[in-house]
This record gives C-alpha cells, sequence and structure tokens, in this order.
C-alpha cells in the first residue's frame, strides 16, 4: 500500500493497493529456449509448432508485465479500479456501493447501483423507442478486481471508507456477493466453451461465404 497524506476527519487517507504480479525470468526462459530451436529447424511444422509453444508463456509474461503499477485506489469518494491490460480506470463512488466481498484468490468484489437512464430532451417528433417509458429502476452491476495484494487489508479499509460516509450497514452481505461472483464466472465459461466449439461452424460459414463471393463452390 502506498497511502498518500489526504487527511480527512470523516474518511481514511487514500491509499492505493497493486495487483500482483509475478516474476517475468521463468516465463523468459522458458519462451527463449523453442524460439532458440525454432533458427536450427528448416521443416515449418516444426517451426509453427516451436512458435506455438513459445507463445503461451511470452503472452503471459506480456500480461504480468501489463499489470505492474496498476491497481485499486481509495479515493476520498470513489473507488477506482484500474483494468490490468489497458489501465482504463472505472470510478465508483462510495454512495453506490451495496456490497463488497473478498474471494480466496484475493480478488475484490464489489456490487453497486448504476443510475438509471435519463430520458433525452429534444424538440424534434418522437422516435419509436420514445413511445415506451424509461426503466426507471436502478440496475446493479458487479465487478471484480484481478488477485491484489494486502488484498485483505483492502477490504477492510474499505469497509471502514464505506461505514463513515455512509453510515448504514451495506445491503448486500458478503455471502450474497461471493455468490453472485460464482454465477457470473460459471456463465462467462459456458459461454467461453459454446464459443470453441462453435468454432469449426463458424469457419465453415466463413468458407462458404467466401466461395459465394468468389463463385465458386468448393464443397463439391
Amino acid at each position: 500500500m502506498n497511502p498518500s497524506a489526504k487527511p480527512s476527519a470523516e474518511t481514511i487517507d487514500t491509499a492505493f493497493f497493486e495487483y500482483l504480479t509475478e516474476p517475468l525470468r521463468d516465463a523468459v526462459l522458458i519462451a527463449i529456449v523453442p524460439l532458440v530451436l525454432a533458427l536450427f529447424f528448416n521443416v515449418l511444422i516444426v517451426r509453427l509448432l516451436l512458435l506455438s509453444i513459445a507463445a503461451g508463456p511470452t503472452l503471459w509474461a506480456i500480461m504480468q508485465w501489463q499489470r505492474r503499477g496498476r491497481g485499486v485506489t481509495l479515493a476520498d469518494n470513489q473507488l477506482l479500479i484500474q483494468n490490468p491490460l489497458t489501465g482504463r480506470t472505472r470510478c465508483i463512488d462510495y454512495a453506490i456501493v451495496e456490497g463488497i466481498a473478498l474471494l480466496p484468490t484475493n480478488k475484490l468484489v464489489v456490487a453497486y447501483v448504476q443510475a438509471a437512464p435519463e430520458k433525452p430532451v429534444g424538440s424534434g417528433s418522437l422516435a419509436l423507442t420514445d413511445a415506451h417509458p424509461i426503466d426507471q429502476r436502478p440496475r446493479r452491476s458487479l465487478v471484480v478486481t484481478e488477485e491484489v495484494n494486502q488484498a485483505r487489508e483492502l477490504e477492510a479499509l474499505l469497509g471502514a471508507q464505506l461505514q463513515a460516509l455512509n453510515g448504514n450497514p451495506l445491503t448486500l452481505t458478503p455471502e450474497f456477493v461471493i455468490a453472485w461472483a460464482k454465477r457470473r464466472r460459471t456463465r462467462n465459461l459456458i459461454l467461453l466453451l459454446l464459443g470453441v466449439l462453435a468454432t469449426p461452424l463458424y469457419v465453415m460459414i466463413i468458407f462458404r461465404v467466401f466461395a459465394s463471393i468468389l463463385g465458386t463452390n468448393f464443397g463439391r
């Protein structure tokens, strides 16, 4: 944690918690070996196999390098969560946080409510979509961070910050937030599995499209 001195009578100091990263040395060494071997083989298939073997640890090392210096910041009135790859920051006001939890993998889970979209005001004629009223019900969202250093301290400080600002207990229990995160992870895994299994179908469709464009029936 790298706290910066911003004393306040009602909130804790601003603090930064960096994402957990692994050393890059082992991954780099594993990637270098097949890359060097690929230089001594003239067979294309062997070279492609060695390059594919090196691609895994190389990608892992790049992801670890990208995560360095990024993490979660407890500001005075907002929780700032950085994307580990792009660095894009998501700002969540403490006032809209409804529940927090810490996964066994040291990932922080935050459930919050989004403001309802406002109906655009215009002087022109109404569109077809404007004939239906906009749903004003609050929409809950969930964000799961990457593994964080000193995750338990982050959870404790965030809880103290929310208690100091809101004064009321969170509406969602940690057990509910964890169950929500597990359901979403299961859903994402199912969608990923379906996407992988459907890859041959995508290839066939693309093949047929190109065949029709070229005016050649390659399927016969």
